[in-house]
């Protein structure tokens, strides 16, 4: 008879298994998920990507990277897990999320977003065909083409179309249809697939007017309106027109943008038959304003069309010099300019400039309470990209209100001595209930922005006589951005030839910081370090030291300050024996959270909090936010090194226990957080704890 053990191995050869391991067929099966532990996966996904779209006032200001972070774990926790509900969660959430942070990531890190939608796309194989694959497939394809992946774009907009093909319409949720086909028609035209995005617009007209919602109904005729005219099919978006209500001014404005479609395709007939209807009812409306309100209306619509003999004709019935006149010459000057038509576009601005000066707005455009004629004009330029020529007339009407943008604008192109010569003396500018000069402001920003181009004439003819320690400093630095190194190192040993035995603390930590922020001047900043470190000693009242040394805290710590310069202030506690007192602890730990910093939030725990559950509370979110980072091996060491004072402080309270317990498994530690779990009382809370652990 053979023995337990041989018959064992003989089971496992049976099941493919040798003494080499499991074999690859079997290793892969994978247990079903039971309801009991698909409901807590789903339970803790729901609570994170929670905390990731309401972020509590603290987390407000979260960098892109950490956001990436958090939504690839949560796809990698999907990946891992395997299972259909757990991964068509974690897909709908993504498809929210996504987007908006796919367009920081896009301009930061464009190798991250490329690798997160590569897994985004993994789990989403992983489910069954329908809406939520198809929708999180688009995304990733409109991701794919923004990032220069055309092929992988293709790829994933083939896949959502067969996630689609055959699927029937939900009778509970019919809206989803109509949107999810002009997502995936939208993503054809991006990567050049009219034809193809045609077919899909189709599908979306004939379900939405089938649809009981008016709202959404009429919502999305007018965006396959646009979506028609933007593939240059002006036929369907006039079909798609004729369905919506004949009562309000978009069904005119979207009439107007269908004739500007036609006239772009040079099919001026059918463009001037369809103006000619809105006109004849335009011109038959007997108020003056009222006539010009829509007469402006249609000209800002049809502005785009490069129609121009007709927009000059139009304009030729507008009388009056007055803020209706003035917007529409400035959206014929805008179109002009993208048409290349500077002839057209010289003659508007130069009859949108005449209006303004006839009316007489020098003094009250942009003011805070001009609403007919800068609020209008500025909300038309930013949304269709007339900034050129609302600046230009800014310039020419000449008032004082626009002189900031002008001067912004002017140095924004590097055209620095332009806006040196805009500035008035003194430039009387409101500010909240006062009127104050703020030419100096200006000339000193102008200054400051021209040494960091290379451009210094302006700076140093503005320190040239200069004494003031920030002032040196703050005008060094911009010099050697600007690559003016000989000047810059002058004014660095000026500002530090300015301190003298009486100076203050704050000075002396002024120049410090500028001087560690040098590589090659570490070793002069290390003198000022000691001269504080000795003037802050001579204070024998702890409370009143620690008080010192955060009243400096500013110019080494902020959100541009990297994490050297905070270590070195660190280190400047350590030495003055207050790095560990709880007022500094608590001040500065609270601080390192709020700037996103766990690294060096971490030197503090144990110490920041006035009370046990402060402590703990600061800990443990210490340790949260370097998982939401992406840090599990710090996160992970972190709870180790800790982990018996954090019991401790705990006092057996079943909310810290369950939230140090799952930080255990967010880890990997599903050993600890089990021991963790047996502490808590009642035992039944600890029973249920166990058991949900045991999912992991």
């Amino acid at each position: 008879m053979k023995s337990p053990i041989i018959l064992g191995l003989i089971s496992l050869q049976i099941l493919g298994c040798g003494f080499g391991g499991i074999h690859p067929s079997f290793a892969e099966m994978r247990l079903p998920v039971s309801n009991f532990c698909r409901t807590e996966f789903l339970n803790e996904s729901e609570r994170r990507w929670n905390a990731i779209a309401n972020p509590k006032p603290q987390e407000i200001w979260v960098q892109p990277q950490e956001m990436w972070a958090q939504i690839s774990a949560e796809i990698d926790e999907a990946l891992s897990q395997n299972d259909s509900a757990l991964s068509i969660a974690t897909l709908k959430r993504t498809h929210s999320a996504l987007p908006h942070y796919a367009r920081w990531l896009t301009a930061i890190a464009p190798d991250r977003i490329i690798s997160l939608s590569d897994r985004i796309v993994a789990l989403a194989k992983t489910i069954e065909n329908g809406l939520p694959k198809s929708l999180v497939l688009i995304n990733t394809a409109q991701i794919y083409q923004k990032n220069g992946q055309p092929e992988k774009a293709q790829q994933s907009i083939k896949l959502a179309i067969q996630s689609l093909d055959g699927r029937p319409i939900s009778a509970t949720n019919p809206v989803a249809f109509p949107i999810v086909y002009m997502k995936l028609a939208e993503a054809l035209v991006e990567v050049g697939n009219p034809v193809g995005a045609t077919k899909y617009f189709d599908i979306a007209f004939a379900q939405t007017i089938k649809l009981e919602d008016l709202f959404a109904r009429n919502k999305f005729l007018e965006e396959l309106i646009d979506f028609y005219l933007k593939i240059e099919q002006p036929d369907k978006a006039l079909t798609s027109w004729q369905q919506l209500p004949k009562d309000d001014d978009s069904y005119t404005i979207n009439l107007i943008k269908i004739a500007g479609g036609y006239a772009k395709l040079k099919n001026l007939s059918k463009s001037a038959q369809l103006l000619e209807s809105v006109l004849t009812k335009i011109y038959a409306i007997a108020n003056t304003e009222q006539r010009e309100s829509k007469l402006t209306m249609l000209v800002v619509s049809y502005a785009s069309s490069g129609d121009f003999p007709r927009l000059m004709s139009i304009m030729a019935n507008m009388r009056r010099a007055n803020a209706a006149r003035a917007i529409a010459w400035l959206a014929i000057a805008g179109e002009a300019r993208k048409a290349n038509q500077p002839q057209i576009g010289k003659q508007a601005l130069t009859q949108m400039i005449a209006d303004g000066k006839a009316s007489n707005i020098r003094g009250n455009f942009d003011d805070r309470r001009d609403m007919q004629w800068s609020a209008e004009m500025r909300s038309l330029s930013n949304y269709q990209g007339y900034t050129l020529e609302l600046l230009e007339f800014m310039k020419e009407i000449g008032s004082p209100n626009s002189l900031p943008f002008i001067i912004g604008d002017l140095v924004q192109n590097q055209k620095f001595d332009a806006a040196q010569k805009l500035i008035p003396k003194p430039m009387m500018m409101q500010i909240d209930a006062d009127v104050s000069d703020v030419s100096e402001f200006w000339l000193e920003k102008i200054a400051l922005e021209a040494a960091k181009a290379g451009q210094p004439k302006q700076a140093m003819q503005r320190v040239a006589n200069e004494t003031d320690l920030k002032r040196l400093l703050m005008f060094a630095e911009a010099l050697r951005q600007g690559g003016n190194t000989n000047e810059a190192d002058r004014l660095f040993n000026l500002a530090q030839s300015q301190i003298s035995d009486s100076s203050s603390i704050r000075d002396r930590a002024a120049i410090a910081s500028a001087l560690l922020q040098q590589p090659t001047r570490v070793n002069q900043a290390e003198k000022f370090l000691q001269q504080i470190q000795a003037q802050i000693a001579i204070e024998p009242d702890l409370a009143k030291r620690t008080s010192l040394l955060i009243s400096i805290q500013s110019e080494f710590i902020n959100r541009q300050s990297g994490i050297n310069l905070r270590s070195r202030y660190f280190d400047l506690a350590k030495q003055l024996n207050i790095l560990n007192y709880v007022d500094f602890a608590t001040t500065m730990g609270e601080r390192m959270l709020s700037l996103r910093d766990p690294i060096s939030a971490s030197i503090f725990i144990g110490f920041a909090g006035n009370a046990i559950n402060t402590k703990l509370e600061f800990s443990l979110q210490v340790i949260e936010m370097t998982l939401s980072q992406g840090d599990k091996i710090r996160a992970r060491s972190l709870l180790k090194h800790h982990l018996s004072s954090l019991i401790s402080s705990s006092q057996n309270s079943a909310k810290y226990l369950e939230r140090l317990a799952m930080l255990l498994v967010q880890v990997g530690d599903v050993t600890t957080a089990q021991d963790v779990a047996r502490l808590m009382k009642p035992s039944s809370e600890s029973d249920h704890l166990s058991k949900r652990l045991r999912c992991y």
